[in-house]
């Protein structure tokens, strides 16, 4: 912008209106990294919590996956007991109504009692397949949960990284705006200086103007 104006009034305003611009841009960059610091914090935070969800899921997960592995054990387990209470039972139906080895009194075969045993080994693996079907549901909720909470994590470094990225800009635009600041100061220096040669001037115009025309000087004698 050139200024081609000699009116100390119309120098002044344009001194007022450059420190009022500038004033305004220096505020809004500050209020703009203000903001930013503040939702770096945030940001930041929200990484923190993130990664602390996703590392209880994984230990959910981890929890679950060795319920599981525990549950298939007692499952079988209770395959390998049932199966031994009925050879039992099988056996205890073959061998009721013989003799003993003398041949002459009938053996003894405890056949309830191997019936209730197989009773109580069904029972046990109907309870073992049921824990090992809760175990199951535990194990694909805790695998959704991880993956959802690796979701999480992603979306937060995500946002994080969008906001160091502003960072970066409002850093850019602060410095632009410093530089600004100094220009502004530089030409608002000489402006007051110009002002001040034409307050001068203007306050010796009178016998500048008396000399003149008495012939003794130059109107113009002086001025640089």
């Amino acid at each position: 912008m050139s200024l081609v104006s000699a009116d100390p009034a119309v120098l002044n305003r344009h001194v007022e209106v450059m420190a009022t611009t500038v004033a305004g841009i220096d505020n809004v960059v500050a209020e703009m990294v203000n903001r930013l610091t503040a939702l770096t914090d945030r940001a930041e935070e929200n990484v923190r919590s993130r990664r602390i969800e996703y590392d209880e899921a994984r230990r959910e997960l981890a929890s679950a996956e060795n319920a599981v592995r525990t549950a298939e054990t007692a499952v079988e387990h209770a395959r390998h007991a049932l199966a031994r209470a009925q050879a039992e039972l099988e056996r205890a139906h073959t061998e009721r109504g013989g003799t003993d080895r003398e041949g002459m009194n009938p053996r003894p075969a405890d056949v309830s009692g191997s019936m209730a045993a197989v009773a109580r080994a069904e029972a046990g693996l109907a309870l073992a397949t049921r824990r090992l079907d809760q175990a199951m549901g535990r194990l694909a909720e805790a695998r959704a949960e991880a993956h959802r909470a690796e979701q999480r994590v992603s979306a937060a470094l995500s946002l994080r990284d969008r906001v160091q990225a502003e960072v970066g800009r409002a850093q850019f635009a602060a410095a632009r705006a410093a530089a600004l600041r100094d220009l502004a100061t530089s030409a608002t220096f000489l402006l007051t200086c110009r002002v001040d040669l034409l307050d001068e001037y203007n306050s010796d115009l009178p016998s500048l103007v008396s000399a003149a025309l008495t012939g003794s000087a130059s109107p113009f004698s002086g001025i640089g």
